[in-house]
């Protein structure tokens, strides 16, 4: 399975340079730097109904100068769907509302099969998909999580603090 991760995903540099955080959000000016930075993730496919939840859920973070980054994850998509939704993605998200609104594309993790099961099961995309983005798009491994920080993350800001609320496209 390939999987692609785009330039619109959150690298551990842009995060420390707080690029991530809305230009828009006053309450970003009144923070530190010390301050733990905010990520909202939402997992969803590549359905036109996700892509319409999608919209919607970014067009209301935008409405309520929501602090932090909002990534959605998603899981699922054909190389053509991917590209597609990039290029409306970055026009009518990214550069209309905030680049702070990101995606980050999974491999279909809907098929794992739980532990001796016969049949895969739909659900794991969210599960398996936050692990994704929070391994290839903020550049966690077990050792940040564990508080072991790996020696090139050394004079990077530490991920420890930062905090992540996991919603579903549908939450607005």
């Amino acid at each position: 399975t390939t999987t692609t991760t785009t330039t619109t995903t959150t690298t551990t540099d842009e995060k420390a340079s707080s690029s991530s955080r809305s230009e828009s959000s006053s309450s970003w000016s009144e923070s530190s730097s010390n301050d733990p930075d905010y990520h909202i993730v939402f997992s969803t496919s590549c359905t036109p109904q996700q892509n319409w939840e999608s919209m919607v859920f970014f067009y209301h973070a935008m409405k309520v100068n929501q602090p932090g980054s909002i990534t959605r994850i998603v899981s699922g998509c054909t190389g053509k769907q991917m590209q597609e939704l990039l290029i409306w993605h970055t026009e009518h998200i990214q550069n209309a509302m905030s680049s702070g609104f990101r995606l980050h594309f999974t491999p279909d993790y809907s098929r794992v099969r739980l532990s001796e099961g016969k049949h895969p099961y739909k659900y794991m995309n969210k599960p398996f998909g936050l692990k994704h983005w929070m391994e290839h798009g903020l550049g966690m491994s077990m050792n940040i999580a564990m508080g072991v920080e790996r020696k090139e993350n050394e004079n990077k800001k530490s991920l420890r603090d930062d905090i992540v609320m996991l919603m579903d496209p549908d939450m607005i």
